[in-house]
């Protein structure tokens, strides 16, 4: 496991663009009656649930698509006096165009077969909104261009044969400014950790997880009865994108109309996936302290100070573990430690090293 390279190599050789979209619409008062009563109806022909969103009390949820892939929710809100109405659809867009796929992410070149499938299943949903209206409302809910895209999610899947080993060196990664650590109580070791396999964080704007995709099935007990031996080795890239991100996305590429066409783009992916993981994971080399240490000291761009510097900085990093429980403790100036990281990244070092060898740990008492 000497001299690893995690992610440095071209997105096009691997599966990758998105995994989850949800879509929303603005409709009237009719149209939300007409929808609810016809959701409500094939609710109980296919004996499945809806139910009060318990997050959201205005919002209804609807089950039965989710065999496609697909879920809706209807809301109904007042602001001031007045009632507004919306559509929110949530899109697996690979099990939309195959049931039985839970680990492929869908690309830009599945989008017209999305399109396809998607006004295929809801032709049912059709059929029973024109019985309860009449014919008498337009029925458009089945046409992918027509819904603005209120979160999406890029993902990329890698394949690693030691993937729990690159799992553990990515979890100690960095934490970017204005993000935060999704924690859970262990009540083992009685503090509150990143939950295992995964290296989770949240800002306002969205939520970066990257995690074993064997290991988070293996969790859900949805996948009991199924054969996941597909998700062993691939460690799952996921930047989740809320609304304003979407926004902003919209405003940065110039994009007129806000729709799954216009914002689910290998260009837009790949773009998003690599500002987020040059910020978090990296994409240097990792190495062994001892590797790391000789590489610094033998590269002659730094005076010997600098390089003290930076040593002590990569041994502090592996001393706590992670890079963010070190930016803690370091007794510098923040600027000092961000300016260290960034010329220890320039070497195209990971300032998270990993000692994999009884000499490394000799040097340190320590180990992966």
């Amino acid at each position: 496991m000497r001299n690893i390279s995690l992610i440095n190599l071209e997105f096009s050789e691997v599966f990758f663009m998105f995994h989850t979209v949800e879509l929303y619409r603005d409709i009237n008062s009719l149209e939300y009656y007409h929808l609810v009563n016809s959701l409500k109806s094939l609710s109980k022909k296919s004996k499945t649930k809806y139910f009060e969103n318990y997050s959201d009390k205005r919002e209804t949820v609807f089950n039965c698509f989710t065999e496609n892939g697909i879920i809706i929710v209807m809301k109904q809100y007042q602001v001031d006096i007045y009632t507004y109405h919306k559509v929110k659809i949530r899109i697996n867009p690979k099990r939309l165009t195959n049931n039985n796929e839970f680990v492929e992410v869908a690309k830009e070149n599945d989008l017209d077969r999305i399109r396809k499938e998607f006004r295929k299943v809801m032709s049912i949903l059709r059929k029973e909104f024109n019985e309860k209206s009449k014919n008498k409302v337009k029925f458009i809910f089945d046409m992918l261009d027509k819904y603005c895209v209120r979160r999406i999610d890029f993902c990329v899947n890698i394949f690693f044969k030691n993937s729990e080993k690159v799992m553990e060196l990515i979890r100690r990664s960095d934490v970017p400014k204005n993000f935060k650590p999704y924690l859970i109580y262990d009540t083992k070791d009685k503090r509150f950790i990143m939950p295992k396999n995964s290296f989770y964080i949240n800002s306002k704007l969205l939520t970066i997880n990257i995690y074993l995709k064997n290991a988070q099935m293996l969790n859900d007990n949805y996948f009991n009865s199924i054969n996941i031996s597909t998700s062993e080795g691939i460690i799952r890239f996921e930047v989740q994108c809320y609304l304003q991100k979407v926004n902003n996305i919209k405003s940065k590429y110039k994009i007129d109309i806000n729709n799954i066409f216009n914002i689910a783009t290998k260009n837009i992916a790949e773009e998003t996936l690599r500002y987020y993981l040059k910020k978090t994971v990296g994409f240097e080399d990792y190495y062994t302290l001892s590797e790391a240490k000789n590489l610094i000291n033998n590269n002659k761009q730094y005076r010997d100070s600098t390089k003290k510097e930076m040593i002590d900085l990569i041994r502090l990093i592996n001393k706590k573990r992670s890079i963010p429980k070190a930016r803690e403790e370091y007794s510098g100036k923040s600027s000092s430690f961000d300016m260290l990281i960034k010329k220890i990244r320039a070497l195209n070092i990971n300032p998270v090293t990993c000692l994999l060898y009884t000499s490394d740990a000799a040097d340190e008492g320590l180990g992966v």
